[in-house]
């Protein structure tokens, strides 16, 4: 994902023909626009159609209308009365959550409503399980993996998941994919701490990637058919899990003289991770993985011991 949604608004009453290409604050507009949006829009010349073609075109946009009705409770739960009355952090009426934001569930036969950047904020926490900050309850599986496709959703249509005001507090984007890899993790049962992510260094990734080779590859005394279970398009004659990852061996190299970025290696890492938690069709399978990012994550923080001791 390179960088965030750019503002849906036009530039400038000087320029109405062109769009605007600030990043976007809240949704779809910039912190410029946000208070008076207008859309942008190019301005063409049709056909006049006839009253059936008018009629059908209408009934098809009633149908796809819908449809993304059912696609978004879906993905985001009912929009129906709630338990909470107000959003979590923010404290203004629900109805004013920024509809793609909106995430509700139904625990003990009542139905809570949250801005996502909420609970991904409660998330981003030393707290070991992700639960509702009202009850304190953690959230099913279930519960977990929709909102983790839905954090999915947001990440790839490029939406902010945080509360960012001004370009000086934005936090770096694989920060959001960070916090993604947690929720998937989470959904199988495994908790998860963001920190443990963004805390890496190169020599972190460096001897994490290492680990998780040796654990592949020797270590776990796996067989090819059950390497071929947990990630189907492993080949028998490789001799490593992880690709490389570019620029890291750069980065080791000079990460005593100066300030590396890590975003760039962290990303070539959260990609693969992906790949790998999500290649095999059966959940058992997954989980097993998730095992095995956890035992080779111990070798390199000691607050994965803590939280796991028997890895």
């Amino acid at each position: 994902m390179e960088g965030f949604r750019t503002c849906w608004n036009y530039k400038s009453r000087v320029h109405p023909d062109v769009p605007c290409t600030r990043e976007t604050l809240l949704g779809d507009f910039c912190s410029y626009h946000i208070k008076t949006p207008h859309r942008f829009s190019i301005m063409k010349r049709f056909k006049r159609l006839s009253k059936g073609k008018r009629d059908c075109l209408r009934r098809f946009v009633q149908r796809c209308r819908v449809r993304i009705g059912l696609l978004s409770v879906q993905r985001q739960g009912l929009k129906c009365p709630t338990t909470n009355m107000t959003e979590l952090i923010s404290m203004d009426p629900i109805d004013t959550i920024y509809p793609p934001y909106r995430f509700s569930f139904c625990e003990k036969g009542l139905f809570w409503t949250f801005d996502v950047r909420a609970l991904l904020a409660s998330r981003s926490t030393s707290r070991d399980a992700l639960t509702n900050p009202y009850t304190q309850i953690v959230l099913s599986e279930d519960c977990l993996a929709k909102l983790q496709n839905h954090v999915q959703w947001l990440n790839s249509r490029r939406y902010r998941l945080d509360y960012a005001v001004t370009d000086s507090n934005r936090r770096p984007t694989y920060s959001q994919r960070v916090t993604e890899l947690c929720l998937l993790m989470d959904s199988h049962g495994y908790w998860t701490n963001v920190d443990w992510f963004n805390s890496m260094t190169p020599s972190m990734i460096h001897d994490f990637t290492n680990r998780l080779d040796s654990l592949w590859i020797e270590e776990l005394g796996l067989t090819d058919e059950q390497r071929e279970a947990i990630y189907p398009s492993w080949d028998p004659e490789d001799t490593y899990l992880v690709p490389p990852i570019n620029g890291l061996r750069r980065a080791m190299a000079r990460a005593m003289v100066r300030f590396v970025p890590i975003g760039p290696l962290l990303e070539q890492l959260l990609t693969f991770l992906f790949v790998f938690l999500r290649a095999s069709p059966e959940k058992e399978s997954r989980s097993l993985a998730c095992v095995y990012i956890l035992k080779a994550l111990a070798a390199v923080n000691v607050r994965v011991i803590n939280s796991y001791p028997w890895l």
